[in-house]
């Protein structure tokens, strides 16, 4: 019996061995597997001898290099995750780290691989875009990066062909950055300093300007029913009550990036690369203030009825007590 439960925990152990080992992540990153021929680093407009890595995770989700200096050599091998802020407060503040896994989300996610950006400018693109947003906040200058990978100085990187031709990446560039500012646009009910005002049972209509309306779900207050058509907005009073809202809101979307680090070094750096896949973006959200109140209107034609109704009853009465009075005067005589 002893031998059988030494067997089966032997067993178990293997399979979870197995298992861990069959599903790992793997990287792959190949430098001469771009359409365009190899492609070298252009950094602040003196070209490099360094190749850019096409870098892809598993079955071919696309990853970026992140340690601008360090290298990651070419072939697949298994990669670990890291976490993010952890890695980056080595070099900048816990706040900035998040403030920058934020802004690498959006890039990631609006960059190559998003719909209709996969061609290779794109990728050139998101790795310029990843590398210029780390460098901005100082993380490449830290002590603990320099100490790592070296001393790095640079403002701008940008990628270059083999023989020698530049690559333009300015319109895609342009379309990652409009995609993101596009993304956090709000109708323009949310901008509105003023809360409306309605009636019971009046209703308005309202035409979002900022035309965003339809990425949005509305929410109405329990007074309020609203009524949406593409940008157009319907609102009706059910009943009255000050700081009535309606919530404006977009889910956000995309798997939150991923950092890894390579364990395989390269002869040319003591420094394991970081690389980073994935991309999302968070929720927005808005309001839009609106009281409303009883119909003013109607409730002053109720009074005039009710005064109209008690002068008629005081002149019904007087007229009437005056009679009696009559008839007791004539019965008297």
């Amino acid at each position: 019996m002893e031998k059988k439960n030494k067997f089966i925990i032997l067993f178990v152990l293997l399979m979870f061995l197995f298992s861990r080992n069959a599903y790992a992540t793997t990287v792959t990153a190949q430098k001469n597997n771009w359409n365009t021929g190899e492609i070298y680093k252009v950094q602040d407009g003196t070209a490099t001898n360094t190749h850019l890595r096409k870098i892809w995770i598993d079955s071919g989700t696309p990853a970026f290099c992140v340690d601008y200096g360090a290298h990651i050599p070419e072939g697949t091998a298994n990669v670990n995750q890291i976490d993010f802020v952890t890695y980056f407060s080595r070099g900048m503040s816990e706040t900035a780290a998040k403030e920058l896994e934020k802004k690498l989300n959006e890039y990631l996610y609006f960059g190559y691989g998003s719909s209709g950006r996969t061609t290779e400018k794109y990728f050139f693109a998101t790795q310029k875009l990843v590398w210029e947003t780390i460098n901005s906040t100082g993380f490449y200058k830290s002590n603990d990066y320099t100490t790592r990978v070296g001393t790095t100085n640079f403002s701008t990187v940008d990628f270059m062909i083999k023989n020698g031709s530049s690559i333009d990446l300015s319109e895609e560039l342009n379309s990652i950055n409009k995609s993101i500012n596009d993304y956090y646009i709000k109708p323009s009910m949310c901008s509105s300093n003023s809360k409306l005002e309605l009636t019971v049972n009046e209703s308005k209509t309202f035409t979002d300007t900022n035309n965003v309306l339809s990425q949005y779900q509305v929410t109405c207050g329990s007074g309020l029913n609203c009524e949406t058509n593409g940008n157009t907005l319907k609102v009706t009073a059910l009943s009255s009550g000050n700081n009535q809202t309606i919530t404006f809101t977009k889910n956000g979307s995309g798997t939150s990036a991923i950092l890894y680090e390579n364990p395989v070094k390269d002869d040319t750096n003591k420094e394991n690369q970081k690389i980073i896949s994935g991309g999302s973006v968070g929720p927005v959200s808005c309001n839009f203030g609106i009281d409303t109140y009883q119909n003013v209107q109607t409730g002053n034609n109720m009074i005039i009825i009710f005064g109209v109704v008690g002068i008629v009853s005081i002149i019904v009465a007087s007229i009437i007590y005056y009679r009696k009075i009559e008839i007791s005067k004539n019965e008297s005589v």
